[in-house]
């Protein structure tokens, strides 16, 4: 994790809950992306710069992935600081991609961005 203190920090994903695309992700679907630094971008807005916020380090864990995030000092990441600190926002989704599926359950893939939601 970096040297600094992470702006706030939660469960990126957790295991065997169903998503909302209709996907399972199963115990240690993204474990190869223990440490990996992700971009946190605005309702999974990553084709504009202004949307992204900051970044996420990525720590796998037996319950599934948690993510430690850092807001960017542009001004929309020092708004949505403010919007998580006062609790207007407070859901983290993912996208990912190079799944590996077995039916609708998630195997294997990569984290490609943490947004808020």
């Amino acid at each position: 994790m970096a040297d600094t203190k992470p702006d706030f920090s939660g469960w990126v994903t957790r295991n065997d809950r169903l998503c909302s695309d209709g996907k399972t992700i199963r115990h240690g679907a993204f474990k190869g992306m223990h440490n990996s630094k992700v971009p946190l971008v605005w309702q999974h807005n990553w084709s504009e710069p202004g949307s992204i916020l900051g970044y996420v380090e990525l720590k796998h864990r037996d319950e599934g992935v948690y993510g430690y995030a850092f807001f960017n000092e542009t001004e929309n990441g020092q708004h949505a600081r403010l919007m998580v600190q006062h609790g207007d926002i407070t859901g983290l989704s993912i996208h990912a991609n190079r799944l590996k599926l077995r039916g609708q359950d998630v195997l294997d893939g990569e984290i490609k961005e943490v947004s808020l939601v």
